[in-house]
């Protein structure tokens, strides 16, 4: 490997090039696999102002390395750069996360616990927020597209309320967590809902300080890796990939190929098809999943 740097840019300015398309995925990247549960705790660690990780990106200027680009989920086609500048190697998941969360001002497309596929908004709750005694989790309340969410009454007992609109938003102090980056119009609006309550306005400064400075302030460390050898992907692409949702064998040899300017998905897929149509062969993923891996131990 000829060479890597390491920089530590604001996530507000990770998340902007990747809505410009500035920072793209290597095609063989697998797709967004996230759940809600994840994307909570992710959100939470941020706005403790914890470590989540470093990014792994390459940099693919000087090298005979040619991935085919694919724009991180939920980036608009139409505003984003055709070519990259840099592809992510580690922390796809991490960073798709946060960009639809933060970035997106639409549902985030996710999964529950028992792995459906739903759209969730997430939402702040001011008090609980800047309560040092309560786990910051519990603070970050995420809900379907309809915007409807239950909350504790002080009696104990639970309420559904609708937060669609900004003034039950401001009346039920949830702050929208894609406002985080963008938040100047929703706090002054606040601030005009509640200007004669003192309570609420201390309340929005304490939040302001407590959680959305944090955001704006967050940075990442990124190794951005310059003039990598093209049998050196795969090694790298599996070294930093053994934690988190394990890949597969045969996501790993998809990255081994691209490097050889061969899309073993996109192979796979129009063979698998054709071979779909003799009943004989009904069990041929598992067949895949053995001789991949024996292909790839050799």
């Amino acid at each position: 490997m000829s060479g890597f740097r390491i920089d530590q840019p604001f996530l507000s300015q990770i998340l902007k090039d990747i809505g410009e398309g500035k920072i793209q995925l290597p095609d063989f990247q697998r797709g967004w696999v996230w759940d809600d549960e994840r994307i909570r705790s992710l959100i939470a660690s941020v706005s403790q102002e914890f470590p989540i990780g470093s990014v792994l990106i390459l940099n693919p200027t000087g090298t005979n390395v040619r991935f085919i680009p694919r724009l991180v989920k939920g980036v608009n086609s139409n505003r984003a750069n055709t070519e990259p500048d840099t592809f992510i190697l580690d922390g796809q998941q991490r960073l798709t996360a946060l960009y639809q969360a933060l970035m997106l001002g639409t549902a985030v497309s996710t999964k529950d616990t028992k792995g459906r596929e739903v759209l969730r908004h997430y939402y702040f709750d001011m008090k609980v927020s800047i309560n040092n005694d309560t786990d910051r989790e519990e603070a970050i309340l995420s809900c379907g597209d309809d915007h409807k969410i239950e909350i504790e009454t002080p009696d104990g007992n639970t309420q559904k309320i609708d937060l669609s609109s900004n003034e039950e938003q401001y009346a039920y102090n949830m702050f929208p967590v894609n406002k985080l980056l963008d938040d100047a119009d929703w706090r002054q609006e606040y601030g005009q809902h509640w200007r004669d309550d003192r309570e609420k306005i201390n309340l929005l400064f304490e939040f302001e300080g407590n959680i959305i400075r944090p955001f704006n302030q967050y940075s990442i460390p990124v190794i951005e890796l310059r003039g990598v050898p093209r049998e050196a992907i795969c090694k790298v692409f599996e070294k930093v990939n053994t934690g988190g949702v394990t890949l597969t064998v045969f996501e790993l040899l998809t990255a081994s190929l691209a490097a050889e300017d061969f899309q073993l998905r996109e192979d796979w897929e129009i063979r698998e098809e054709r071979l779909k149509e003799h009943s004989v062969l009904q069990n041929i993923l598992y067949y895949r999943i053995l001789r991949m891996s024996i292909f790839y131990r050799y």
